[in-house]
Formats: structure tokens, C-alpha cells, sequence
């Protein structure tokens, strides 16, 4: 009795072995299940998906880069020349001491750069001149 248990175990063993071989010979494509295609196909696509929302990525970030350099007319202020319009010497200090009354009462360069028609660099540059 004790030996129909054993042979029967190495029998279960066995078959189970062979069972598992043939499974990981479909799941690696080779017995042309196209398991491994499909997966190939779908890693494929992960990539050039990736490699879009890099590049969009870029792209919202330019645009938001110019979307800071061109005020609309609304936030203009009410004397204040289009970006890059060369302002006469005396309204120069003047607006330059605006930036920095609104930029010490809590405004965000970002904002003082859409208010005045500046670009975000110009208004850093503003106001660490000062200090």
C-alpha cells in the first residue's frame, strides 16, 4: 500500500511538472499563442504614450511661459505701455517701485508680471535690484 502512495506521488509530481512547462510555453509565445505578441504590442504602445504626454508636458509649459510674457488689454494697467514698449526714464522708477509695494503687500511675481506687462524674470530682476 505504501508503495501505490509513493508512485502515485511521483506521478501527480510529474504530470504537474509537464503541466507547467506547457503553460510557460504558451505564456512566452512559444507555441504561437500570441500571448507574448500582445504583450510586446501593448509595451510598444506604453512607450509612444509616454513619450506624448512628455512632449505635451513641453508644450504646456512653453505656452505658459508666453501665456505670462502677453498680458491681456484688461490687466494692463491704465498708463502702461504694451511688453516691450520702452517706457520714458521717470515712469521706469515709478512702476519700479509699484512692483515693489505690490510684490512686499503679498502679490506673487507671477501675477506682477501679468499687471504690468512684464515678463516673470524682469520682475526677479526688479526686485532683487533693490536689495
Amino acid at each position: 500500500m505504501a508503495y501505490f502512495l509513493i508512485v502515485t506521488g511521483i506521478l501527480l509530481v510529474a504530470t504537474s511538472f509537464l503541466a507547467a512547462l506547457r503553460l510557460k510555453d504558451g505564456l512566452s509565445g512559444e507555441n504561437g499563442s500570441g500571448i507574448s505578441t500582445a504583450n510586446t504590442e501593448l509595451f510598444v504602445r506604453l512607450a509612444a504614450l509616454q513619450r506624448e504626454v512628455e512632449a505635451l508636458k513641453k508644450t504646456v509649459a512653453e505656452l505658459q511661459d508666453e501665456l505670462y510674457l502677453v498680458p491681456s488689454e484688461e490687466e494692463l494697467p491704465g498708463n502702461a505701455a504694451p511688453y516691450g514698449a520702452v517706457a520714458p526714464a521717470s515712469s521706469v522708477s515709478s512702476i519700479q517701485e509699484q512692483i515693489r509695494q505690490a510684490h512686499a503687500a503679498g502679490e506673487s511675481i507671477e501675477s506682477l508680471a501679468r499687471r504690468f506687462g512684464r515678463g516673470k524674470g524682469e520682475i526677479a530682476l526688479i526686485l532683487n535690484l533693490k536689495r
